[in-house]
């Protein structure tokens, strides 16, 4: 989901259609300069390198989700493990 959703899609709308169609009314950012400086960075290095920037934001979003998935398993857990604790006969 975080590879489909939060990386591919986003590329694709925020990203590489602007830089495709060229021009337009579009706000300027660090990945869409080759529309306007075309001698500092070619279209298709620009394509690329949002390509990976994309692509490492969906890996750290994954991490990041996993990392609170497994945070909340473990203080679950330990709220069960503490009411069985309070349930156990002094």
């Amino acid at each position: 989901i975080c590879l489909l959703f939060a990386g591919l899609f986003q590329w694709i709308g925020v990203s590489l259609i602007p830089l495709m169609k060229g021009g337009g009314n579009y706000a300027l950012d660090w990945g869409k300069i080759a529309l306007v400086r075309p001698e500092v960075i070619s279209v298709p290095e620009t394509v690329v390198f949002t390509g990976f920037a994309y692509l490492y934001m969906c890996l750290v979003f994954y991490l990041f989700f996993a990392g609170l998935i497994l945070l909340y398993t473990v203080v679950h857990d330990l709220w069960r493990i503490g009411d069985g604790l309070k349930k156990l006969p002094h």
